[in-house]
């Protein structure tokens, strides 16, 4: 799941994570930076949160899991439930 700095600011205001309790948005944005190359090759599917609300994303992992379960007919030969390449999902945002 993906969010943007400005939408992440007030959710990580006054968060006691270690990582970000001193630091905020430029710890959060530093930390991002960092692990976003490995974010982005093992993500099987991408979702914006930034302009979403939480259930609209639950309700589309949950499509997207029904959609990529093991027993539904699958034409890319893999057997593990994961698409062939990420999906990404920004419906319903702005």
């Amino acid at each position: 799941m993906t969010v943007s700095a400005e939408a992440v600011a007030p959710r990580i205001l006054g968060s006691d994570r270690p990582l970000i309790a001193t630091g905020g948005i430029t710890a959060w944005q530093s930390i991002l930076d960092e692990r976003a190359p490995t974010y982005e090759r093992l993500a099987d599917l991408v979702l914006d949160t930034s302009r979403r609300p939480m259930s609209r994303v639950a309700e589309d992992v949950v499509a997207w899991v029904r959609r990529t379960a093991p027993s539904s007919a699958r034409t890319d030969g893999r057997t593990d439930g994961r698409p062939s390449s990420p999906t990404t999902s920004d419906e319903g945002a702005p």
